[in-house]
């Protein structure tokens, strides 16, 4: 495991126009910030790039699970999110994005240490899920390690997107 080019013959934060792997392929890493990770293989379908911190959610219109777009839907059901880019995926291009484990969530300013998160309707971004509701439980895909500070700032988080 690790982030050299030895067992998988690219890097985790490798980005291309064409696909390296079939979409949907999953692989465990060990970050050095985060220890292990489980990764999945996507194309961002979006016509926006993504930064660090975008969750990304399949895209509805074709429903292959792994073209992905940066989420933009308040109480996404957590089965259509795919995970969270460790570093910028541009529009059109593949890359790998952190499907379980520990990483940076671009949050909503809501955010404090031990929260629930889910989506929060505003393109990739996160927000505390008050879980009043059965909705608000579904769309869960998280928990934050500490508190965001501000609007479109990142949190270190643990996620389950698979």
């Amino acid at each position: 495991m690790g982030f050299d080019r030895t067992a998988w013959g690219d890097k985790f934060t490798d980005v291309s126009t064409t696909a390296q792997y079939t979409l949907g392929t999953l692989r465990y890493l060990e970050h050095p910030t985060y220890g292990i990770i489980q990764c999945r293989y996507v194309k961002n379908s979006d016509t926006a790039n993504s930064v660090q911190g975008s969750v990304m959610q399949m895209k509805a219109s074709d429903l292959t699970w792994n073209d992905a777009i940066l989420t933009a839907t308040a109480k996404l059901p957590r089965g259509k999110i795919l995970g969270v880019c460790d570093h910028a995926i541009a529009a059109s291009s593949y890359g790998w994005i952190i499907a379980q484990g520990r990483c940076k969530v671009l949050c909503d300013g809501s955010v404090a240490a031990n929260d629930t998160i889910m989506c929060d309707g505003t393109a990739g971004r996160a927000k505390t899920a008050t879980l009043a509701t059965a909705d608000d439980g579904a769309a869960a895909f998280g928990v934050a390690l500490e508190a965001d500070g501000a609007a479109n700032s990142l949190a270190n988080c643990r996620i389950s997107c698979i």
